[in-house]
């Protein structure tokens, strides 16, 4: 018995998001720490994407400019640091 491919996909990172043309197509999983979540939110904001919903008044799902939808995860204050997080400074 062959393993199915959209699980074996999911199991790599990927998951089945709902597309017009097709019942699903695989996207990556994609989730941005932030120590600051307000502060991230309006930046990402800033430079087109959009948030779709706050989920447990907790963590944010947003779609970018191309409509992909990604995850904006805080993290506790002081946890990232510049050997463990990106920067992008204004």
């Amino acid at each position: 018995m062959g393993s199915n491919p959209t699980t074996t996909a999911i199991k790599k990172g990927l998951r089945p998001v709902p597309t017009g043309r097709r019942p699903f197509r695989l996207r990556p999983k994609c989730g941005y720490s932030t120590d600051d979540l307000e502060a991230e939110t309006a930046r990402l904001e800033a430079l087109g994407a959009r948030c779709l919903r706050l989920v447990n008044d907790h963590w944010c799902v947003m779609e970018d400019p191309a409509g992909l939808p990604f995850c904006v995860i805080p993290q506790p204050q002081g946890s990232l640091n510049d050997h463990n997080a990106q920067r992008w400074d204004d």
